[in-house]
């Protein structure tokens, strides 16, 4: 499996990828085009594509600092589910950083929710303690609470850093504007 970063529109695995992450994430929760075409332009943003044999597995889009890999979205391709692709991955990136892989899952309060919660525990990522709210990416959406799950768990000051990245430099690429702005 190859993990090619997507940086332009006329990547050859583009619209497959985007197909992917407007089947598998609810609108409130992904960009449109224009703000993803924008976000693809931070050099801390980064749309892989898993791709093996010439076909498209497994989307992760993340964001990269010194101090944590932001898991923003990570969706398998409604063929390849059930076939561990998705868990290779998310493994190769656990494996690829040394600082702390965060992500968010909606509360574990249904079944799928709580199949998700466990699929990422057994890759060794914990439930962190912090209160977190999920910002809407598109217009007329509304957010939700979100639950943060990392690897290695985070202290409170490395939420609040993670959760001041979210604001100040995710959020841009997003409908979101706080206080009106």
């Amino acid at each position: 499996m190859d993990l090619q970063r997507i940086t332009s529109p006329s990547h050859p695995f583009f619209e497959a990828a985007w197909r992917v992450y407007e089947q598998s994430f609810p609108k409130n929760e992904r960009r449109t085009q224009e703000d993803h075409l924008r976000a693809l332009c931070d050099p801390a943003f980064h749309a892989c594509a898993a791709v093996e044999n010439g076909q498209l597995l497994v989307i992760a889009f993340f964001w990269q600092t010194a101090e944590f890999t932001y898991l923003e979205h990570l969706a398998v391709s409604p063929a390849m589910r059930g076939t561990g692709c998705g868990t290779r991955v998310l493994q190769a990136l656990l494996d690829e950083t040394r600082a702390p892989l965060i992500l968010e899952i909606e509360p574990p309060e249904d079944d799928v929710c709580r199949r998700r919660k466990h699929f990422y525990e057994r890759l060794g990522l914990v439930m962190g303690d912090f209160p977190h709210w999920q910002f809407p990416y598109q217009p007329g959406t509304e957010g939700s609470p979100l639950c943060i799950m990392a690897r290695p768990a985070i202290s409170r000051t490395q939420y609040d850093a993670f959760y001041r990245f979210l604001l100040e430099r995710v959020l841009i690429y997003t409908a979101y504007r706080p206080n009106g702005q």
